[in-house]
């Protein structure tokens, strides 16, 4: 495994010395006790300080509490989760010298979330450790990067857009003079674009001007990234992690539908797929859903997304809700050089070997489906920055070990 492949963003810090282990999250055991609320003891703080260490676990299940956002409505009726008949699911695995199981995993690491399926909707484990809820809206992150993916495939299949290599202002006029206005659609997809964009989360990169549309409330929309003017490559030459071409993607998806993504997603997949729960969509200050992150939602829910890719796109009722070709297409290797082990597909990871299919998120987020076996890992988080080095070699670990053990007792 090379030495970027499971880097979701340029580092922003030094590594954590102690694998796995973020000193400063609770322990999984810690509750509400005493007759005190969890909010006291795991405080969700406010728009100035949510990203602080002692608030990331509160503020990780209620950021559509401290931003705007729009709804995801679910269906009547959703298709349900079973739980597996047989014994609990086993797992140990190592990282260095380092021993796990499932549960020293979620009790050393800043886990929100862990949930394993099979490809037909069975649980095979299931964990809300720091007293968290089935129900709780569990941020995103970049995983709304994938789920903005899928519906750009169904868009494509309706007409709406009609070709990967329509130019961006053909659908979208406002970034006509920016950088983007002339590039093909399908090289955004695949994060190479060419657009000069620094996603190293520093003061002055241009991911910390991006976020300042959705988080800090200055222009939001097409405004965002009008700015960027500089190719640094050729389109379709490079790959380039640039949560500015996932922006873009879904200004073309809402001019090209005339809907709302969080009302697109709703309609098209949320309510198709069968979601348990309601979920929502962070919006900035032009109204927009902010493709690049920001989906609130229950962990069977992400589960769920996870299932339509393990099932060809098909929902666990036999309905095909995303193309079955398209989701081909994102888990095939699409993007220019330089893109990581294993390559990147459309708005997808692909692991190395070409087995997982990942969506991910900065703050220790990941939805894995292994595409031989159809089995879903979910893993939520609340993960400082600093700890992306050591929490990532645990995470990608448990879900081979959890692979290997599920595809061994098939």
């Amino acid at each position: 495994m090379g030495k970027h492949a499971w880097r979701l963003l340029p580092a922003a810090g030094a590594a954590l010395a102690l694998a796995g282990c973020v000193p400063e999250t609770p322990p999984a055991t810690s509750v509400a006790t005493a007759g005190q609320p969890r909010e006291v003891t795991f405080p969700v703080g406010t728009r100035a300080d949510w990203s602080q260490s002692r608030f990331l676990i509160g503020s990780h299940s209620a950021m559509d509490t401290l931003y705007p956002t729009r709804t995801i409505a679910p269906p009547r009726t959703p298709l349900p989760l079973r739980p597996a008949s047989g014994p609990p699911l086993e797992v140990r695995f190592n990282t260095g010298l380092q021993g796990w199981t499932l549960d020293s995993f979620v009790e050393r690491t800043p886990t929100t979330g862990l949930l394993v399926l099979r490809r037909d909707g069975t649980i095979l484990a299931e964990r809300y450790p720091r007293a968290r809820r089935p129900d709780d809206r569990l941020a995103s992150w970049s995983m709304a990067k994938t789920v903005v993916a899928m519906m750009v495939g169904q868009a494509v299949q309706d007409g709406r857009i009609r070709s990967l290599d329509d130019a961006v202002a053909t659908y979208v006029p406002a970034l006509a003079e920016s950088a983007y206005g002339p590039l093909p659609i399908r090289h955004l997809l695949s994060m190479s674009s060419g657009v000069a964009f620094d996603e190293t989360y520093t003061r002055n990169s241009d991911i910390t001007r991006l976020s300042g549309s959705t988080f800090g409330q200055t222009p939001g929309g097409a405004a965002a990234v009008a700015w960027l003017t500089r190719m640094a490559a050729a389109p379709g030459v490079r790959f380039n992690y640039s949560s500015a071409d996932s922006h873009v993607l879904g200004l073309v998806l809402t001019a090209a539908t005339g809907k709302p993504l969080a009302d697109l997603l709703a309609e098209r997949i949320w309510q198709p797929m069968g979601a348990e729960f309601p979920a929502s969509w962070q919006i900035d200050n032009a109204g927009h859903e902010t493709a690049w992150c920001c989906i609130n939602a229950a962990l069977r829910d992400y589960g769920r997304l996870g299932l339509l890719l393990a099932n060809g796109g098909r929902a666990l009722d036999g309905r095909q809700v995303v193309p079955e070709a398209w989701v081909r297409a994102m888990v095939t290797p699409s993007a220019g050089t330089g893109a990581p082990d294993g390559g990147y597909g459309y708005q997808t990871w692909i692991g190395s070997g070409g087995d997982l299919a990942l969506f991910r998120g900065v703050r220790g987020q990941w939805l894995a489906v292994h595409l031989p076996s159809g089995t879903v890992v979910v893993r939520t988080a609340a993960r400082p920055h600093e700890a992306a080095g050591p929490d990532n070699e645990a995470t990608l670990a448990m879900i081979r070990a959890v692979v290997t053990q599920v595809t061994r007792g098939s």
